[in-house]
Parts: C-alpha cells; sequence; structure tokens
C-alpha cells in the first residue's frame, strides 16, 4: 500500500474514469479499479502506478460485492471510493422508450452505486473516515430533452449523496456529487449515435477534473455538496460551505430554500 491510502474507482478504465484514476495515483493512493473490458484494464494499469484492476460488472451483485471483499481483504481497509460507472442509454423521446432499457439505466447509474456504498462505508467507519464522490453530472440539475432516464437518475444521486453526507456526518466520512462537464466518453458517443449531439463547446478540460477531485479527497469541510469543474469552488470558505451553495434544492420565491415541512425534526438514530 502507498502512503496516502486506498481508493476505488469503478469505471476507472477509461474516459472520466481513466483521469480520476490518475490524479489518486498521483497523489499516492493505492488505486483498484474495475471496468468491464481487460485490454482497457490492462493498459491502465501499466500506464498508471499503483494501479490494480479487475473485470467486473457494477451491475453484477455478486461479483462487484466478491470484488470489494477482496479489496477490503488485501489492503484492510477503503480510504477514498469514487462511484464513476454511468450508462446515457434509452436516449430519445419518452413516448418511444423501451421502460425495461429505462429502467436498466437505474440499476447501472443509482443501485449500484447505493450497493457498493452498502458495502463501502461500513469499513470507512470503522476507519474512523473517508471520502466518498459519487458521479453525477448537469442533467441531474436541470431537465435535458430525450434524456429522460438518465436525468431522472443522476438527480436520484445528488439526493442519495447530500443524504448518506448527512448520515455519515457523525463518522467524518464525507460524500459529495461531482459533474465532471460534457467529455468525450461513451455516454455521449452513445448519445449521437441515437441522433443526439451535446451542446456547443462541450469539451470539457480534464485537468479542471483532475483539480476538483484532488479538492474534494483533501479538503476536510466539503461534505454534501454537489460541484461542477467550472465552479469558483476553491475560493468558498468553510462558513459558506456550510450553507446550501452548490446543492439540489427547493427555492421558493423568496428565495428561501425549503428544506423540510415546518417543524420537522431529523430523527435520531445510533449506526454501528
Amino acid at each position: 500500500m502507498t502512503g496516502a491510502g486506498v481508493a476505488v474507482v469503478t469505471g476507472g478504465s477509461r474516459g472520466v474514469g481513466k483521469t480520476i484514476t490518475r490524479v489518486l495515483s498521483e497523489m499516492g493512493y493505492a488505486v483498484h479499479i474495475c471496468a468491464r473490458h481487460d485490454e482497457e484494464l490492462r493498459r491502465t494499469a501499466e500506464e498508471i502506478p499503483n494501479v490494480r484492476g479487475a473485470r467486473v460488472d457494477v451491475t453484477d451483485r455478486a461479483a462487484t460485492r466478491a470484488w470489494l471483499e477482496a479489496v477490503i481483504a488485501q489492503a484492510g481497509s477503503i480510504d477514498v471510493l469514487v462511484n464513476n460507472v454511468g450508462v446515457m442509454a434509452a436516449v430519445g423521446p419518452f413516448i418511444r422508450l423501451d421502460l425495461e432499457e429505462w429502467e436498466r439505466v437505474f440499476d447501472r447509474n443509482l443501485f449500484s452505486m447505493a450497493r457498493i456504498c452498502q458495502q463501502v462505508v461500513p469499513v470507512m467507519m470503522k476507519r474512523g473516515g473517508g471520502c466518498i464522490i459519487n458521479l453525477s453530472g448537469g442533467g441531474g440539475a436541470y431537465p435535458r430533452a430525450y434524456f429522460s432516464a438518465y436525468g431522472c437518475s443522476k438527480a436520484a444521486v445528488l439526493r442519495f449523496s447530500d443524504t448518506l453526507a448527512e448520515e455519515l456526518k457523525p463518522f467524518h466520512i464525507r460524500v459529495n456529487a461531482i459533474a465532471p462537464g460534457i467529455q468525450q466518453s461513451d455516454l455521449w458517443r452513445h448519445a449521437i449515435r441515437a441522433g443526439i449531439h451535446p451542446p456547443d463547446g462541450h469539451d470539457a478540460d480534464p485537468g479542471k477534473l483532475a483539480k476538483l477531485i484532488r479538492y474534494l479527497v483533501s479538503t476536510p469541510f466539503v461534505t454534501g455538496k454537489f460541484l461542477h469543474v467550472e465552479d469558483a469552488y476553491e475560493h468558498i470558505d468553510e462558513g459558506v460551505m456550510a450553507g446550501e451553495l452548490y446543492t439540489l434544492r427547493r427555492i421558493s420565491p423568496s428565495g428561501r430554500s425549503v428544506i423540510a415541512p415546518a417543524g420537522y425534526v431529523s430523527p435520531s438514530i445510533r449506526l454501528t
């Protein structure tokens, strides 16, 4: 194990995932990645130091659980978890979509993430802290015609992330969601094949993604946030980050967000 600790990145062998794998390796982490293609896993492990890859489809529950169990047994702990796997399938007018495919988008984009977190979080609790970064995207924050499955699943990722962040604050486990910008990836290549093209100026800078990952991994007061690679997050202090900036909220006409019904008290539940 390297000095910084152990990181896990799903879908870490190409595109956004490979950028994240590279920056975590540069930060000194031993990085365990999974993906569905052996050749890409091999190339990534050869190109980037301190990387171990496993051929795993995160929608395969048994295989994913076995992989994580092996990582934990070998490494002893997990310090950073990045849930990067996602799909932009079921693209097109909603009334024409195959709803079974629509549901499968949720299995890959949301449910697999929840299963992985449920397995990794107890390890982080035992360790006394950790950092979880979930990939969402701009499509989760605003409507985009013809991407209903992707948008709905990624919006769910945002609410899952900040809810989990609230639950895990007492355990010093930070949970954030990020939007990496529109990058050259299989997600957009699939959309283009379906006849839907990305907006102009879509080439996001991978360096900005690397910078955001470094910030989230190393900044102890940021949790429950949704940050885009273009945000001026590094200039925001701890007091501002404790508020509702960089979150997905309902905004009333008065300009105040409505978080919960009047009189609502968060239940006190002991996690062990």
